[in-house]
């Protein structure tokens, strides 16, 4: 049976370079409502310290909207660990997976397809986004692939040259 994961981050910036509250991650059947296992993890905002990592002003004014609750999970300092813990946790969690899902996953690969003068101030663009990061993943991991089938049966795509799918 495959076995799909759903990935959400929590960030403060909506680049790829964002620095990231929290990680949470659920493994289900897409066919059910059966949900296998879920992992989530607040992480240390200064665990991104000397990764580049970017805090937005216009993020930081989101989340002040956002209700008491969100706010106080969000930047509760309690429970965070660091990033790098999180990765390996994450890498543990993800074994045996055969399909992913994000929101940001299917939208952020399309910024390798727009022109540059779209977005002059962008701090990403071709050869530096998520596109760029899946074909870096691929060259080193070979129990994945491209997957164009889905993508060539749409009218409209926001996955114009498929969608990442893990051989079994």
């Amino acid at each position: 049976m495959a076995k799909h994961l759903m990935v959400d981050l929590e960030t403060l910036a909506t680049t790829p370079n964002a620095t990231i509250l929290s990680m949470g991650v659920v493994t289900f059947d897409p066919n059910s409502t059966e949900l296998y296992a879920d992992f989530y993890h607040k992480i240390e905002l200064e665990s991104f310290d000397g990764l580049d990592s970017f805090i937005d002003d216009n993020t930081i004014e989101w989340w002040s909207k956002q209700s008491k609750k969100a706010q106080e999970e969000a930047f509760d300092p309690a429970g965070r660990i660091d990033i790098r813990k999180v990765l390996d946790d994450f890498n543990i969690f993800c074994k045996g997976s055969t399909h992913f899902w994000s929101h940001g996953s299917t939208f952020d690969t399309i910024i390798e397809d727009l022109p540059a003068e779209m977005f002059p101030d962008r701090p990403w663009g071709p050869g530096n986004n998520p596109k760029t990061a899946v074909w870096e993943f691929l060259k080193s991991h070979s129990e994945f692939e491209i997957d164009k089938s889905i993508d060539h049966k749409l009218l409209i795509s926001v996955a114009p040259d498929g969608y990442l799918r893990r051989l079994c």
